[in-house]
């Protein structure tokens, strides 16, 4: 008992001589379109701007996009890093389903879209709201929560009107410097949609073909044979407000164009169509329905890269695969289906009502799909995956084996979705004579 007494005597005293740890002085910050909720947190110490691992804080963002930063380190710029399936936004029911990521510079604690454009076109959020024509005051504030108050109500929902499409824009991978026009264009429907007396919660501001296609640079191939054959691939297809320019071959040329509802005209040719897009890659189809692959240029090496297939990938499944099956420079749109069994590497193929196999797949040493008594030759039918296929992972973009010395070879697509399928080939092979 003395001893014990004595001990703990002795740690009393300790502790009452100890100095007390100073108090941590931290900020308050908010991401937000609609509040971003369980996104990654990011101080851009070495102002690279770039999410280092080792510039990642410990805390997520809460229930109203809400976080905290410690006051030595508001002296830099903030990224947020919104992750698919994880982060939550307040303007829509359940997880993101793209990556994207807002920054905003030191001395801003709203981090937005806005902060954003901001950042990376190097003005500041004055001469953005300027440019923009919006009214002064919310866009470095919580506009969702003026939204609720009657005085700032109507200016708090264009502003959040305007934060929601251009955060659909930042995730479908739009240059900062394009989002300007875009946010001056979707301002203008906005404001008619004011005019009009329309709810803006409940108005939509889509990305239409011409903003999307101005958006980015774009590598275009065919997937007819013949033309493939004939004209290899265009790269550096860019799009502006009046003119397309394109390279094929080392030389280069630029023509008129004219945009539609999801359609363009390129001087006197027929109309070209969209029939899928991507965040990514595109899918445009001629008059005459032939039908190209337009890659952003920055990933057209992903075709030249390769995935390594296993059995886990197909066993059991079912694929459904769409392609121009012509070999002269008129389209023949074909579709089939593959249903793999889930035991004994077998698959049965449907095409046109009629059924084959079952047959015999593998996967090979390289990490590629074959399946044999395909070819009338005899040889194995052969599914190279590419990393392009990360880009949207509804879909397996393919080579009929790997291409030598990185030639771009005709991509191939197939997918898990029916519907979706079902809907792209339909749109491939409607009636498109006139303007839509």
């Amino acid at each position: 008992m003395t001893l014990t007494a004595c001990g703990g005597g002795s740690d009393d005293s300790a502790s009452a001589s100890a100095p007390a740890d100073d108090p941590v002085t931290t900020k308050e910050y908010k991401a937000i379109d609609g509040y971003l909720v369980n996104a990654d947190i990011y101080v851009d110490r070495n102002e690279n701007k770039i999410a280092d691992e080792d510039e990642k804080l410990e805390q997520v963002t809460g229930t109203n996009g809400e976080f905290s930063v410690e006051e030595k380190d508001t002296k830099y710029p903030i990224i947020i890093k919104a992750i698919a399936g994880v982060t939550s936004d307040s303007d829509k029911e359940g997880k993101i389903d793209k990556d994207f990521t807002f920054v905003a510079d030191s001395g801003i604690d709203i981090i937005s879209p806005f902060s954003t454009m901001a950042y990376k076109t190097d003005k500041t959020l004055e001469e953005l709201q300027a440019e923009l024509g919006l009214p002064s005051g919310y866009i470095n504030s919580d506009y969702v929560a003026k939204k609720q108050v009657d005085e700032s109500k109507s200016d708090a929902a264009i502003i959040h009107a305007l934060a929601r499409a251009l955060t659909e824009r930042i995730a479908n991978g739009f240059e900062s410097s394009k989002l300007i026009e875009s946010a001056k264009n979707i301002k203008k429907s906005i404001d008619e949609d004011v005019n009009n007396g329309k709810d803006l919660d409940e108005s939509v501001y889509d990305i239409s073909l011409k903003e999307r296609l101005i958006s980015e640079v774009f590598t275009v191939i065919h997937t007819n044979k013949s033309e493939f054959e004939e004209e290899g691939v265009f790269a550096s297809v860019t799009f502006n407000e009046t003119e397309v320019s394109l390279e094929n071959n080392g030389e280069k040329e630029t023509n008129s164009i004219e945009y539609y509802e999801n359609s363009f005209k390129i001087d006197n040719d027929p109309l070209d169509y969209v029939v899928h897009i991507s965040s990514d890659w595109m899918l445009i189809k001629t008059t005459q329905k032939e039908l190209s692959l337009f890659i952003e240029k920055d990933k057209t090496e992903k075709l030249n890269e390769y995935v390594k297939l296993t059995e886990s990938d197909f066993a059991g499944k079912t694929f459904y695969h769409f392609w121009d099956d012509s070999t002269s420079d008129t389209p023949d749109p074909d579709f089939v289906t593959f249903k793999f069994a889930q035991e004994g590497n077998k698959v049965t193929i449907l095409e046109n009502e009629e059924e084959f196999g079952p047959l015999d797949w593998k996967i090979t040493s390289d990490g590629d799909l074959a399946i044999s008594g395909i070819n009338d030759d005899g040889t194995e039918f052969i599914i190279s995956k590419t990393a392009a296929s990360e880009l949207d992972t509804n879909f397996i973009i393919f080579n009929h084996g790997r291409s030598i010395n990185d030639t771009i070879k005709r991509p191939y697509i197939m997918t898990e979705n029916k519907e979706l399928a079902d809907t792209i080939f339909k749109e491939w092979n409607s009636k498109t004579d006139v303007i839509k």
